[in-house]
Protein backbone atom coordinates (compact mmCIF):
# COMPACT_ATOMS: atom_id res chain seq x y z
CA UNK A 1 0.00 0.00 0.00
CA UNK A 2 2.86 2.27 0.95
CA UNK A 3 3.97 1.38 -2.60
CA UNK A 4 1.01 2.51 -4.12
CA UNK A 5 0.89 6.22 -1.90
CA UNK A 6 4.19 6.90 -2.63
CA UNK A 7 3.85 6.33 -7.07
CA UNK A 8 1.11 8.90 -6.54
CA UNK A 9 3.04 11.38 -4.13
CA UNK A 10 5.35 11.27 -7.05
CA UNK A 11 3.03 11.95 -9.82
CA UNK A 12 1.27 14.92 -8.41
CA UNK A 13 4.49 16.57 -7.37
CA UNK A 14 4.70 19.60 -9.59
CA UNK A 15 8.59 19.32 -11.29
CA UNK A 16 10.18 22.68 -12.05
CA UNK A 17 12.71 23.21 -14.72
CA UNK A 18 16.50 24.14 -12.74
CA UNK A 19 17.62 25.14 -16.41
CA UNK A 20 17.88 28.59 -16.39
CA UNK A 21 16.73 29.59 -12.80
CA UNK A 22 18.68 32.30 -10.70
CA UNK A 23 17.60 31.75 -7.16
CA UNK A 24 18.10 34.56 -4.89
CA UNK A 25 16.54 32.52 -1.40
CA UNK A 26 16.17 33.43 2.12
CA UNK A 27 18.54 36.86 2.34
CA UNK A 28 18.06 38.81 5.64
CA UNK A 29 18.98 41.92 6.41
CA UNK A 30 21.32 42.88 3.89
CA UNK A 31 21.65 44.41 0.13
CA UNK A 32 22.44 42.42 -2.93
CA UNK A 33 23.03 44.24 -6.24
CA UNK A 34 23.18 41.74 -9.35
CA UNK A 35 23.90 43.04 -13.04
CA UNK A 36 23.36 41.42 -16.37
CA UNK A 37 26.83 39.91 -16.73
CA UNK A 38 26.74 38.27 -13.00
CA UNK A 39 23.13 36.74 -13.78
CA UNK A 40 24.02 35.42 -17.17
CA UNK A 41 27.06 33.80 -17.04
CA UNK A 42 25.40 31.91 -14.27
CA UNK A 43 22.04 30.92 -16.31
CA UNK A 44 22.60 31.86 -19.79
CA UNK A 45 20.93 33.30 -22.73
CA UNK A 46 16.91 33.58 -21.02
CA UNK A 47 16.65 33.91 -17.08
CA UNK A 48 13.60 32.82 -14.62
CA UNK A 49 14.42 34.37 -11.54
CA UNK A 50 13.07 33.43 -7.95
CA UNK A 51 13.39 35.80 -4.85
CA UNK A 52 12.06 33.61 -2.07
CA UNK A 53 11.85 34.08 2.04
CA UNK A 54 13.67 37.48 2.23
CA UNK A 55 13.58 39.84 5.05
CA UNK A 56 14.26 42.95 5.99
CA UNK A 57 16.63 43.06 2.80
CA UNK A 58 17.28 45.13 -0.65
CA UNK A 59 17.48 44.08 -3.79
CA UNK A 60 18.56 45.76 -7.23
CA UNK A 61 18.33 43.55 -10.14
CA UNK A 62 19.47 45.97 -13.08
CA UNK A 63 18.72 43.60 -15.56
CA UNK A 64 15.83 41.80 -17.56
CA UNK A 65 14.65 39.01 -17.01
CA UNK A 66 12.56 36.46 -18.55
CA UNK A 67 10.11 35.28 -15.50
CA UNK A 68 10.13 36.73 -11.97
CA UNK A 69 8.65 35.54 -8.77
CA UNK A 70 9.09 37.05 -5.61
CA UNK A 71 7.19 34.59 -2.83
CA UNK A 72 7.26 34.99 1.17
CA UNK A 73 9.24 38.40 1.18
CA UNK A 74 8.93 40.71 4.48
CA UNK A 75 10.16 44.41 4.84
CA UNK A 76 11.94 44.26 1.65
CA UNK A 77 12.76 46.88 -1.33
CA UNK A 78 13.13 45.02 -4.51
CA UNK A 79 14.01 46.74 -7.93
CA UNK A 80 13.99 44.80 -11.14
CA UNK A 81 14.88 46.39 -14.41
CA UNK A 82 12.52 44.60 -16.60
CA UNK A 83 10.69 41.28 -16.92
CA UNK A 84 10.18 40.07 -20.62
CA UNK A 85 6.95 38.13 -19.56
CA UNK A 86 5.13 37.66 -16.40
CA UNK A 87 5.93 38.71 -12.94
CA UNK A 88 4.49 37.01 -9.96
CA UNK A 89 4.47 38.43 -6.32
CA UNK A 90 2.86 36.30 -3.42
CA UNK A 91 2.50 35.91 0.10
CA UNK A 92 4.80 38.77 0.58
CA UNK A 93 4.25 41.55 3.93
CA UNK A 94 5.23 45.06 3.67
CA UNK A 95 7.53 44.46 0.25
CA UNK A 96 7.78 47.48 -1.89
CA UNK A 97 8.61 46.20 -5.41
CA UNK A 98 9.32 48.63 -8.61
CA UNK A 99 9.01 46.53 -11.91
CA UNK A 100 8.17 46.57 -15.65
CA UNK A 101 6.33 43.68 -16.82
CA UNK A 102 4.33 42.97 -19.86
CA UNK A 103 2.41 40.74 -17.12
CA UNK A 104 2.06 41.52 -13.41
CA UNK A 105 0.18 39.13 -11.01
CA UNK A 106 -0.10 40.12 -7.32
CA UNK A 107 -1.36 37.39 -4.97
CA UNK A 108 -1.90 37.42 -0.55
CA UNK A 109 -0.30 40.37 -0.09
CA UNK A 110 -0.26 42.96 3.01
CA UNK A 111 0.58 46.31 3.40
CA UNK A 112 2.62 46.03 0.03
CA UNK A 113 3.10 48.90 -2.82
CA UNK A 114 4.25 47.89 -5.85
CA UNK A 115 5.19 50.78 -8.63
CA UNK A 116 4.31 49.23 -12.18
CA UNK A 117 4.60 49.54 -15.80
CA UNK A 118 2.58 46.99 -18.19
CA UNK A 119 2.06 47.45 -21.47
CA UNK A 120 -1.16 46.58 -22.65
CA UNK A 121 -2.42 44.12 -19.02
CA UNK A 122 -3.56 45.52 -15.97
CA UNK A 123 -2.09 43.87 -12.72
CA UNK A 124 -3.82 40.80 -11.73
CA UNK A 125 -4.69 41.02 -7.75
CA UNK A 126 -6.04 37.93 -6.25
CA UNK A 127 -6.56 35.84 -2.90
CA UNK A 128 -6.60 37.73 0.43
CA UNK A 129 -4.43 41.21 -1.20
CA UNK A 130 -4.75 44.11 1.66
CA UNK A 131 -3.50 47.46 1.73
CA UNK A 132 -2.05 47.09 -1.20
CA UNK A 133 -1.05 50.85 -3.00
CA UNK A 134 -0.73 50.85 -6.50
CA UNK A 135 1.62 53.46 -8.20
CA UNK A 136 3.24 54.71 -11.30
CA UNK A 137 6.84 53.46 -12.39
CA UNK A 138 9.03 55.35 -10.87
CA UNK A 139 12.08 54.28 -12.29
CA UNK A 140 15.08 55.95 -14.92
CA UNK A 141 17.88 54.42 -15.63
CA UNK A 142 20.55 54.41 -18.30
CA UNK A 143 21.65 51.64 -20.28
CA UNK A 144 25.19 51.50 -21.32
CA UNK A 145 25.89 48.71 -24.56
Amino acid sequence: MNEIIEWVNNLLVMIEPNEGVYNLNNFNKCVAVKNSKEIYNQVGSSCKMNIIECEDSSIFIDSNVEVLKITGCINSHIFVAAVNKICTIEKCENVTLCVAANQLRIGNCVDSTVHCYTTDLPPIVYGDTRNLRMAPHNASYQFLT
